[in-house]
């Protein structure tokens, strides 16, 4: 009888000791996926930054604003950076887009920056170059993904020299 019970309680303590271990094993992964997450986030913002920064440059700012009402009055050279700048954007946002769909991204991000797209596409000189092959650059399932939010929910912003850009008051 010593026997059968020595085993039993042997039987016992690894049965915890698997669970114990079952447990562990999932905070790790747990922690894991917060730290991707993280990982996730620092980069998208990185890259972020550097669109924020490549646009402070003037001369680009100045491209962008000339070739939103309009961009086929842009000149060969300025429309190469109007559709590079566009472009980046974009794949920024298909980024956003790709990452949220793998769990990386928070909800509250991934729609932010889906409205932010969808607003860009919105303008008129953009949508020339989306229509003229910009799509084409990106997936499928991301252009059409943006083509398909509702433009209601998207949020419009006009320029003031005074006050700079502000949101449209009839779009909120």
């Amino acid at each position: 009888m010593n026997a059968e019970n020595l085993n039993r309680w042997l039987t016992l303590v690894a049965n915890f000791a698997v669970i114990a271990g079952i447990l562990f094993l999932a905070i790790e992964i747990q922690q894991n996926t917060q730290q991707l997450q993280v990982q996730s986030y620092q980069a998208w913002r990185a890259a972020n930054t550097d669109m924020n920064m490549a646009i402070a440059d003037p001369e680009l700012s100045a491209i962008v604003a000339a070739g939103h009402d309009d961009s086929t009055k842009l000149t060969k050279d300025t429309y190469i950076a109007y559709a590079m700048f566009h472009l980046s954007l974009m794949q920024m946002a298909q980024e956003t887009y790709f990452l949220y769909q793998q769990g990386s991204l928070d909800r509250e991000l991934w729609q932010a920056e889906m409205y932010r797209a969808a607003e860009i596409l919105s303008l008129a000189g953009v949508r020339q170059w989306w229509e003229a092959g910009g799509r084409t650059q990106l997936t499928p399932s991301f252009a059409a993904y943006i083509e398909g939010l509702d433009p209601e929910g998207v949020v419009r912003w006009n320029w003031d020299e005074d006050r700079g850009y502000f949101p449209d008051p009839r779009r909120e």
